[in-house]
């Protein structure tokens, strides 16, 4: 059995159509992973700028921070 329990006309063509409980999540989850995206964007951007005084007062090597700051939006 598939998520797809019917079926819909888009553009003329025949098309699965997602359960209605899976419409409201989908956008949500997109939404939410943008957020989280956005976030440690500006948190690497914020570590990338700090100073070695200010790390150190942060208990954060540099070498540490350097590797974090230089991995991308999408990496844990």
């Amino acid at each position: 059995m598939t998520i797809f329990s019917q079926w819909r006309t888009v553009a003329g063509r025949w098309v699965p159509a997602l359960p209605s409980v899976l419409v409201g999540t989908i956008p949500a989850a997109f939404s939410n992973r943008l957020h989280e995206w956005r976030c440690r964007s500006r948190g690497r951007r914020d570590l990338a700028e700090m100073d070695a005084a200010t790390l150190q007062d942060l208990g954060i090597a540099p070498a540490d921070a350097w590797r974090e700051a230089s991995k991308g939006f999408w990496q844990c």
